[in-house]
C-alpha cells in the first residue's frame, strides 16, 4: 500500500451540472475561479482531421480568456511558429466531485467580513508560482512592481470591486517574496511568529 490518496473523478455533461447551480452565471463563475473542474476534447481548426478522443483538463483560464456559446469553447493559441492556431474544445464535463467540494466550503461566519477576498488572492498567487513558466505574467523582480501588478495579474479576484492599496498587497506580499529571494522559509516562519 503507498499510502497516497486516489482520487477518481466523477464526470457528468455540462448540461447537468448546470442543475447544481442557480443559474448558467453561476457555474461559468466557479469554473472562472477554478472552484471546479472541467474536462472535454481539444480539436484544433487545422489539418488535423479529428478531435482528441481523451477528455483534458480545461484549465480556469480558458473559461476567461475563450469564448463559450454554451456547447464549444472557442479560442486561438499561438503555435511554434508564431502563428495564431484556432480550436475549440467539446463534449465538456464537470468534475461532479469538485462541486460537491466547492460546497463544502464554510460559508462566511460570524463577525465582520474582510474587506478583499484574501483567501482566494493566496490561491492566485499559489497557481501563480505554480505555473508562472507557463503563464504571461512572471514574478516581477521587485516586491514594488509585484504589489502593483497584482491588480490586474489577479484582476479576477477583485472581480471589478475595489482593490487593495499597493501598500496593504506589499505588506501581504513581503514575507514570500522575501522568501523567494533568499530561497529560505525563515521570512515567512518570521511573519507567522508576529502573527501570533
Amino acid at each position: 500500500m503507498s499510502g497516497k490518496i486516489q482520487y477518481t473523478a466523477e464526470l457528468i455533461p455540462y448540461a447537468e451540472a448546470l442543475s447544481h447551480f442557480e443559474n448558467e452565471a453561476s457555474l461559468l463563475d466557479a469554473l472562472k475561479m477554478a472552484r471546479i473542474q472541467a474536462y472535454g476534447k481539444i480539436q484544433h481548426h487545422v489539418d488535423l482531421p479529428d478531435i482528441l478522443s481523451s477528455l483534458t483538463l480545461i484549465y480556469f483560464e480558458t473559461w476567461r480568456d475563450c469564448a463559450f456559446d454554451g456547447v464549444e469553447l472557442s479560442g486561438v493559441s499561438i503555435d511554434d511558429n508564431g502563428c495564431d492556431n484556432p480550436y475549440f474544445i467539446r463534449d465538456i464535463y464537470i468534475d461532479k466531485t469538485s462541486i460537491d467540494s466547492m460546497r463544502r466550503l464554510p460559508k462566511s461566519g460570524r463577525g465582520v467580513q474582510p474587506k478583499y477576498d484574501w483567501d482566494s488572492f493566496w490561491c492566485a498567487v499559489a497557481y501563480h508560482l505554480y505555473a508562472h513558466e507557463e503563464l504571461d505574467e512572471p514574478i516581477p523582480n521587485s516586491l514594488r512592481d509585484w504589489a502593483r501588478n497584482a491588480k490586474s495579474i489577479y484582476s479576477y479576484i477583485w472581480n471589478g470591486s475595489e482593490t487593495p492599496a499597493d501598500t496593504t498587497l506589499e505588506d501581504k506580499l513581503r514575507p514570500l517574496f522575501d522568501s523567494i529571494n533568499s530561497a529560505s522559509t525563515t521570512p515567512i516562519e518570521a511573519a507567522a511568529k508576529r502573527f501570533k
